[in-house]
């Protein structure tokens, strides 16, 4: 899991130069669920699509395999009722979904985990970026920070719809999903306007991650960056800005040691030059929620 700390109070030894740290975002492929439509004035359809890519956020950079969803659903008064029919639309794999009932609806998407292998370098600036000191801490101390990063991640992704004019009494919207890491907002995402300060709280297995980064982004961001980063207080919440009208999305991931004897991988990178499965030496799940703002 990753924890807050400044760079200078440990002392991992990284060799690499300042261009590779700049770059680091672009090592962290974002993922999304977006919707065309927060609001709705009556039961209608909207256009969801999971989009990975921060540089063209909220349209996306290439399309997910739809073998890749584990489970797509949309959660709308205690009921989760599965998305069918997605399919490929360059560059996004995208899902049109029939909203009858009025009230607040939750579209969740969950990948199946993926095995991926980076060079050293990579992988230290990646870690650093996320502000995963205690995993740099640990390949210092057992000597394999000139290693590269075996890693078996999970994405998982959250929008919110409203149907009909919002029910103050209504608060569906901080009702957790089961995803494994979750972010959650703690008032409705389709009341946010301009100008306002929201929170969020991060759960892990449905417990709140305190001292984790966290990040939000508008569709305006520019390439690998973000508007806002923070870290979650001792009760798994962070606060954020929302100065601006359209699309923002808010994201974290967790990182650690994968289980004993390393995850089974999914697949080799095409340079292994080994005939046997690689083994993760670390294990991330990725979380983000998205929502279309108002004036």
């Amino acid at each position: 899991m990753t924890h807050a700390a400044n760079r200078s109070t440990i002392s991992v030894a990284v060799a690499v130069g300042s261009v590779t740290l700049l770059a680091a975002h672009a090592l962290a492929h974002n993922s999304w669920v977006v919707s065309d439509q927060t609001r709705l004035d009556a039961p209608g359809t909207v256009r969801l699509a999971f989009v990975t890519g921060h540089d063209e956020f909220p349209s996306g950079e290439r399309a997910t395999q739809p073998d890749r969803i584990a489970s797509w659903d949309v959660h709308h008064d205690g009921t989760a009722t599965p998305v069918t029919g997605y399919a490929i639309e360059e560059p996004a794999l995208v899902a049109r979904v029939e909203l009858t009932e009025p009230g607040l609806h939750i579209a969740a998407a969950a990948l199946h985990p993926r095995f991926i292998e980076l060079r050293e370098e990579k992988f230290t600036s990646y870690l650093w970026d996320e502000g995963a000191l205690d995993v740099l801490r640990a390949r210092e101390e057992s000597g394999t920070e000139s290693q590269p990063g075996l890693e078996y991640y999970t994405k998982f992704g959250k929008t919110f719809v409203q149907v009909g004019p919002i029910d103050p009494a209504d608060t569906s919207y901080a009702q957790p999903v089961g995803h494994h890491l979750e972010i959650v907002p703690l008032s409705n995402p389709a009341s946010w306007q301009a100008g306002d300060t929201i929170r969020v709280r991060v759960l892990s297995a449905g417990v709140p991650v305190p001292e984790l980064k966290i990040s939000s982004g508008h569709e305006s961001s520019k390439a690998h960056d973000y508007e806002q980063d923070t870290f979650t207080d001792a009760e798994g919440i962070a606060e954020f800005i929302i100065d601006k009208p359209g699309h923002w999305f808010i994201r974290t991931l967790t990182i650690g040691p994968a289980a004993e004897n390393g995850l089974p991988a999914l697949g080799l990178p095409e340079s292994a030059s080994d005939e046997q499965p690689r083994r993760a030496d670390w294990e991330s799940y990725w979380a983000s929620i998205t929502v279309e703002v108002g004036e």
